[in-house]
């Protein structure tokens, strides 16, 4: 089954708005220096879903979270990385960037910091 693979957005965002989305991410990774928070681990990506219903079921639990921890991805930094491809492309209406390091990279970032709830 082909990892999850997100398609370039149909509008290009303005020069403007890429500006802010870039700085935000500088931002992001300046604060986390000042914090002293450590650099982003090392990760281990266990196995692809074999099938589309296991990759729903898998993307589920990064969205509604763990019994432990019942927030989403997005406010943990913590991701099914097996989900993503290595050079998968993340894209929105803001800005595009390849990498599935990268985006781990900004989760942990936004998660880190500049997203609480």
């Amino acid at each position: 089954m082909p990892l999850l693979k997100a398609s370039p957005p149909e509008d290009d965002a303005s020069l403007a708005t890429k500006g802010v989305w870039y700085a935000t991410e500088a931002f992001g990774k300046a604060a986390k220096l000042v914090r002293g928070a450590p650099p982003v681990e090392p990760y281990e990506v266990g196995p692809p879903p074999a099938s589309t219903a296991e990759a729903i079921a898998r993307l589920v639990v990064d969205y509604e979270g763990t019994e432990e921890d019942p927030r989403p991805y997005f406010l943990t930094g913590k991701m099914d990385v097996a989900l993503y491809d290595v050079d998968c492309e993340f894209a929105d209406p803001f800005v595009s960037f390849r990498g599935r390091q990268r985006f781990k990279e900004n989760l942990e970032n936004l998660a880190g910091g500049l997203v609480t709830d």
